[in-house]
């Protein structure tokens, strides 16, 4: 039989956090869509949110 595993409940700090990091998220995606523009490579959008993130010392992963 197969184990199920329970989703846990998300308690106050938690919650915080999560709600910090979709802020930040948001705040980034807001810049970076304004960045873009016609004859902007993704190279160049990705090294731009690559330094709004580490403006912010967020690390992506990898």
């Amino acid at each position: 039989m197969a184990k199920r595993n329970k989703i846990r409940l998300k308690q106050g700090r938690e919650i915080d956090l999560m709600r910090t990091a979709c802020q930040t998220a948001s705040a980034i995606l807001q810049e970076v869509a304004a960045f873009i523009v016609p004859g902007k490579t993704t190279r160049q959008v990705d090294e731009f949110a690559g330094q709004l993130m580490k403006l912010r010392g967020i690390l992506a992963c990898r």
